[in-house]
């Protein structure tokens, strides 16, 4: 899996202002996932256990541009 987080988006009405952007590396598959940009890396992880995991189980390995401190919590 390889992560990525878009940030600097416009408000939209919902309050969702940042994006979760998983990749599954073997499928091709993309997964944009809306959520708000207050919440920590903690919270984060429950929703890539909640969204993600429930349909490919843990991932071998997870490629991410943060640094070893956000990618611990995984």
């Amino acid at each position: 899996m390889s992560l990525d987080i878009m940030l600097g988006l416009p408000r939209p009405k919902r309050d969702r202002d940042f994006i979760f952007v998983v990749a599954d590396r073997f499928s091709k598959m993309i997964y944009f996932i809306l959520y708000h940009k207050t919440n920590d890396a903690t919270n984060l992880v429950t929703l890539f256990f909640r969204e993600i995991v429930r349909l490919y189980r843990v991932p071998r390995s997870i490629v991410s541009d943060h640094d070893v401190k956000f990618l611990s919590y995984f």
